[in-house]
């Protein structure tokens, strides 16, 4: 798989390969494609700062945040070049793939950003179904000690009480049938 093309100082991208229309890797790098960099910078950084609702979040992608802003500012210093026109081919071309190589490289970090953000989430998931567990079985046992303890103390008496009438009126049965 190459570097997409470079053409004077336009990416040449496949807009494709940015991921999903409503993803924070899509609208950044099409800001950073689209020479929005201030904007692809504000994106990023509202990202960091917007209260997710996961605590652990923001202190995971802080640096691949600040590293992407880093390649967003490399991005924009390599394709506005003071005398880009001047340099020998070889430096130009050497820059574009120096461009590019800043580009891929930004893909990954708010690729990496997305997928911290989504093992959050599983995380968070995970975290609220050992507690509803927890709750369940705490409440199966409470349950379940109400229920011997009904049987030991309710149960058993009335079963004793029950058992011990049957015993005697078939005693007394058999005796009159003896004829005692």
């Amino acid at each position: 798989m190459g570097l997409p093309a470079l053409r004077h100082d336009r990416l040449e991208l496949d807009r494709r390969d940015f991921g999903r229309a409503d993803s924070l890797s899509f609208n950044v790098l099409t800001l950073v494609a689209d020479e929005k960099y201030e904007r692809a910078i504000e994106d990023l950084n509202a990202f960091v700062e917007n209260d997710s609702g996961y605590p652990s979040l923001r202190s995971r992608i802080e640096r691949h945040a600040n590293h992407g802003i880093d390649l967003i500012n490399a991005i924009r210093t390599k394709r506005n070049f003071p005398g880009f026109k001047s340099l020998t081919a070889a430096k130009q071309n050497e820059l574009k793939e120096k461009t590019l190589f800043h580009f891929e490289e930004l893909k990954f970090v708010l690729k990496k950003i997305e997928r911290i953000q989504v093992d959050v989430k599983l995380e968070d998931i995970r975290s609220t179904v050992i507690v509803i567990r927890a709750l369940v079985f705490a409440g199966l046992g409470i349950v379940m000690v109400a229920f011997v303890q009904e049987i030991s103390h309710g149960l058993f008496n009335t079963a004793f009480f029950v058992i011990d009438d049957w015993l005697t009126s078939s005693a007394n049965y058999l005796m009159e049938l003896v004829g005692l």
